[in-house]
């Protein structure tokens, strides 16, 4: 028998790989993958090692029939410099202004606001003025969600909030990275890794959250912390960058 891959692209999102098989294929052949390229493959070389040298080929292929937006959501470097990308951000500009002029006193109507703007929201949702996001949709929060004056989201990839967290003001919550490289920066090229944030989470003052972290239950990052690496829950942490201090009781 003869194990073939066959790496499509979906109706307008991302690459995907099915693995299946087929019989009387001697041979390797390629094609376009915008048309459902078959890589035909000879079991007795469809080892890990084959499979790994092949694959950068392949994925190279599928990457230069993506659209910019498609690489973000994939998880690929992408250009922040494209139309399409940055159509979401400026309609978080606007959708935040308009959150932002609303009175500080009307919680129904901030609440409306956040509902449209967010993913998906819990109930009572309050952000103090000068919040900021650059897509909004990939930010979703659970029951009261409270975040103090002058909070950013970077939700280039998705931020998940659980319930009864607060954030502090000057916090920024960012997904999205840059290359080391000068080369890659003047390119415009981002990269975005999720977020996640568990419940009873308090976040002091002006903390920064970086790309890829995730954060558990019960957790309180200290003012001024840069939060690099994954916080266990039950915990304190802070430093530069945030380490655990102590342990703390969850008594919910």
């Amino acid at each position: 028998s003869i194990q073939w891959i066959c790496i499509t692209r979906n109706s307008a999102r991302r690459a995907s790989m099915v693995v299946s098989s087929a019989r009387g294929m001697d041979a390797l052949q390629t094609a376009s993958p915008v048309v459902n390229a078959k890589a035909y493959v000879p079991s007795t070389f469809l080892s890990l090692n084959c499979f790994a040298a092949l694959l950068p080929v392949w994925m190279c292929e599928v990457k230069l029939h993506m659209t910019e937006l498609q690489k973000l959501e994939a998880g690929l470097e992408y250009s922040f410099w494209d139309k399409e990308v940055n159509t979401r951000k400026q309609h978080a500009m606007v959708e935040t202004a308009r959150l932002n002029a609303i009175d500080p006193q009307d919680e129904d109507a901030i609440a409306t606001q956040l509902k449209k703007l967010f993913g998906s929201c819990g109930e009572d949702p309050w952000t103090g003025p000068g919040f900021n996001c650059d897509c909004g949709l990939n930010i979703h929060v659970g029951d009261r969600f409270l975040a103090n004056y002058n909070v950013t989201i970077l939700d280039i990839a998705p931020v998940h909030i659980g319930n009864d967290c607060m954030i502090g003001p000057g916090t920024c919550i960012i997904t999205v990275n840059h290359p080391l490289s000068p080369k890659g920066r003047r390119n415009h090229l981002g990269i975005a890794k999720p977020i996640t944030i568990g419940n009873d989470v308090w976040i002091g003052a002006n903390c920064t959250i970086l790309p890829g972290v995730t954060i558990g239950d019960n957790v309180v990052v200290a003012a001024s912390a840069v939060v690099t690496k994954n916080v266990p829950s039950n915990c304190v942490v802070g430093g530069v960058p945030a380490k655990v201090i102590k342990e703390i009781e969850n008594d919910v």
